[in-house]
């Protein structure tokens, strides 16, 4: 049973190779589980009192603090880390040194502070990696070669028990749970290989031998996902029907042995074997999450529109993110035909799953990708999508197969904050109440796949967060979803590489090609004779497709956001780059030009100044105000034969949005995002008005107008010197203002404006090129939030319409 073939070996291989590439270190729930294992082997206790200022995912109980989870993966890991440690602390630290006084970044959660380790010790990088690896990239693998396995039972052909094993491991929550340490694959596998061996059973006489290690193997499931606790009725119904009641009973004995290091343990925390450390999660952080409390955290009954939601919605919906299982329901048709109680019995497991999560207060989950806490059932799933297989046409299947893959593949891009942003109220852990009026209708809430995994994949393709790190001085193995840089937890990543100038552009490589190169050429060397036979019999496929592969990977642009942005942010029809307190962008011209550089700018969390340069000369600076989105250009640039460089400078550096109370889990250090950014011809410009620091025009029954703050600016651009009249109507905001007119930083004419329009005409002197008039409110200000009470919080002085030149 346990012997593997050569492709059951080829299949480890695969999957351990690919994901030991996009394994990382992603929350809390990865930290509270190694804190355990550390105060077991440290200190030799259970309590995790000197490690829980790193997760809030803990309990809180009679003055300390414990894993609010399952201990079995904690537990499981005791063996592996600790030998890791024995080996650093006595062979390598002498060589590789070990910092006891780490920098943390210090975040605020609720009524308490989590603390952050901005770099790590070689020994806690090398656990990280060997954790995922030794738990869940090993008991994925298992589980997908004991599909294999399986499915030599129901089909003969060898490319069709191979497309539903590497189906599993590809097209469903299998893949993200193979690359992050939680608890998911470990109980999926027990559980399964239980099922596997009651159902060859059928087929052996060591009953009793098998029957027993079913129920111990389903019990260890239980401990380490309590959920599986409701397997139990079906797996016993099925025990039932495959013996007799005294074999029955040792099923259940064999169970309970199972399950009893969780109820000791229990029992040493809380006295009672029936109670668990998550219903006492700790309130300080939590408070307004509606878990804890001495609850599991269910509503007293389920409801029909969440299961629904897990079922096929956007935004958790098992079927919506993964297609590919969708045979399953049909397969439960087929299977039922030839295998009834194996059929039932997954079904009504899925049921129940599906029905007890309806009932939890927190089943959207948002720092995971799709709906984790019924992944318990997917091993099972693949029994009905077998029966599928010899009966749908293999076409249908294979486009919901790579449907699926690609959804999988643009989860190696989550941005958790986002999605918390959908589902929880800022700063703090209470549901959003416009989500909860959704909750219960056939409103959906959310595509969190197109509106946010989507757009980032197609940005930058799959991420590695292994590659990464080996591309950033200092981070050389450092697998963190978030890494802490100084004031930035997460810092601007290398998303493209500058290959070379052509005459079209810049041509660019993304990042995520090497990931994409090191991963197909890994599956290769593991399957080479298959593929390049595969590949000679499908020449004219691959072709295609090689073209698609360069043309994604490889881009010609003429504007390349280079240094220092923050991966793009899509909203509506727009595209966001947000930027730390330096950035970089290369524009192109394909020979010396004359133009200036329009952009929409938004400064984050306070006013803010913007530096320009171009190729490290100060062209311009703009003064911008908080929270106001601003349309800006730049005086005519003298741009060189193909390669500019222009940088952005804020010169009050950056805010990080988690530091100051803004937005909640978002660690990046922000100062201002840009859209829109476009070259514009400099002979376009001349003879015409280019407003600089204005607010978007607008438009009532006195026809359309600007608004200004303080200052504005308008730059005019002429051939020669001349003499101009500047003719406009002002009126000022709720107060009559003083305004000041400069001409090239020269004072022309302080003007006294009331609340009503008045007309305004004044001769100016221009120099050739670019002439800058400068408008300035000496009085400063209001916010019409303020003052009247309205959702406007723009600082206005002055309005302007009827701006001309004659």
């Amino acid at each position: 049973m346990f012997v593997f073939t050569k492709t059951e070996l080829k299949i480890f291989l695969t999957i351990f190779l690919v994901s030991f590439i996009f394994i990382h270190w992603m929350d809390w729930n990865s930290n509270s589980r190694l804190d355990l294992t550390r105060a077991i082997l440290e200190e030799g206790r259970l309590e995790i009192d000197s490690y829980a200022n790193n997760t809030g995912d803990r309990a809180y109980i009679n003055g300390h603090y414990y894993i609010e989870k399952s201990p079995s993966t904690s537990l499981i890991i005791i063996p592996g880390y600790g030998s890791l440690r024995f080996i650093y602390h006595n062979f390598l630290e002498n060589l590789i040194g070990y910092n006891t006084s780490l920098e943390y970044f210090t975040l605020k959660w609720g009524n308490t502070s989590i603390l952050e380790p901005i770099y790590l010790d070689s020994l806690n990088l090398f656990s990280y990696i060997l954790i995922i690896l030794s738990i869940s990239v090993l008991f994925t693998s298992l589980t997908t070669i004991l599909i294999y396995k399986f499915s030599s039972f129901f089909l003969n052909k060898e490319w069709q028990r191979l497309f539903v094993s590497f189906a599993y491991w590809l097209g469903t929550l299998a893949f993200f749970y193979s690359l992050i340490f939680y608890n998911q694959p470990f109980p999926n596998f027990l559980a399964f290989l239980s099922f596997y061996i009651l159902f060859k059973m059928k087929h052996s006489n060591k009953k009793k031998t098998l029957i027993f290690i079913a129920g111990m193997l389903l019990g260890l499931a239980i401990l380490s996902e309590y959920a599986a606790v409701l397997f139990s009725i079906p797996f016993l119904l099925y025990v039932i029907y495959l013996t007799d009641k005294s074999k029955t009973l040792l099923f259940l004995i064999a169970l309970i042995i199972g399950v009893l290091p969780l109820l000791i343990y229990n029992y040493i925390i809380l006295g009672s074997p029936l109670r668990l450390t998550f219903e006492y999660i700790d309130p300080a952080g939590w408070e307004g999450s509606g878990l804890g409390g001495g609850t599991l955290g269910l509503n007293p009954l389920p409801n029909c529109y969440v299961f629904l939601r897990l079922l096929m919605y956007p935004e958790k919906g098992l079927l919506f993110y993964f297609p590919f299982l969708i045979l399953s329901i049909f397969g439960f048709y087929f299977m039922l035909k030839k295998y009834r109680a194996e059929g039932l019995m997954i079904l009504s497991m899925f049921i129940l799953i599906l029905t007890f999560f309806s009932a939890y207060k927190s089943w959207w989950e948002y720092t995971s990708f799709g709906p984790r806490r019924i992944f318990l059932i997917t091993p099972f799933l693949m029994l009905p999508v077998i029966f599928s297989l010899k009966k749908i046409r293999f076409s249908f299947i294979l486009i919901l197969f790579f449907v699926s893959l690609f959804i999988n593949t643009a989860s190696l891009n989550q941005d958790v904050a986002t999605f918390r942003d959908v589902f929880i109220l800022p700063n703090s852990q209470a549901v959003n109440p416009e989500v909860m009026k959704k909750v219960s209708s056939l409103e959906i809430i959310d595509y969190l796949l197109l509106n946010h995994h989507f757009p980032n994949f197609l940005e930058i393709g799959p991420r590695s967060r292994l590659i990464e790190s080996l591309l950033v001085e200092n981070r050389m193995f450092d697998i963190r979803d978030y890494w802490p840089y100084n004031n930035l937890m997460e810092e601007p990543r290398i998303l493209n590489i500058k290959l070379f100038t052509s005459q079209f552009g810049f041509v660019f490589m993304k990042t995520s090609f090497i990931t994409t190169v090191i991963t197909i050429s890994m599956v290769f060397l593991v399957w080479k004779k298959e593929l390049l036979k595969f590949v000679l019999n499908h020449k004219y496929l691959f072709s295609i497709l090689f073209l698609l592969f360069l043309l994604f990977f490889f881009t010609i642009t003429k504007t390349l956001y280079e240094n220092n942005w923050f991966v793009d942010k899509f909203y509506g029809e727009r595209t966001y780059h947000w930027m730390s307190d330096n950035a970089t962008l290369r524009i192109y011209s394909p020979n010396e030009e004359e133009v200036a550089l329009k952009f929409n700018a938004w400064t984050f969390y306070k006013d803010r100044t913007m530096e320009i340069y171009l190729n490290n000369e100060l062209i311009r600076t703009f003064k911008t105000k908080v929270n106001e989105t601003r349309e800006f250009i730049t005086p005519i640039l003298k741009l060189r034969s193909e390669d500019n460089i222009i940088r952005f400078h804020s010169v009050q550096g950056c805010d990080m949005p988690a530091e100051v109370g803004a937005w909640l889990n978002d660690f990046k250090c922000l100062s201002f995002y840009f859209y829109g950014i476009e070259k514009l011809n400099a002979k376009d410009l001349y003879g015409k008005l280019i407003f600089i620091d204005w607010y978007l025009e607008e438009k009532d029954k006195s026809g359309n107008f600007r608004w200004m703050s303080n200052e504005s600016n308008i730059n005019y651009y002429v051939s020669d010197v001349t003499k101009i009249n500047l003719t406009f109507s002002t009126r000022s905001y709720h107060e009559n203002r003083s305004l000041d007119i400069y001409i090239n930083d020269k004072f022309i004419k302080k003007v006294i404006v009331n609340v009503s329009w008045v007309d305004e005409k004044i001769m100016l002197n221009l120099n050739k090129g670019d002439n800058v008039i400068s408008f300035n409110s000496v009085s400063g200000c209001d916010v019409p939030k303020e003052i009247e009470g309205t959702n406007d919080n723009r600082c206005l002085s002055f309005a302007f319409k009827d701006i001309k030149i004659e």
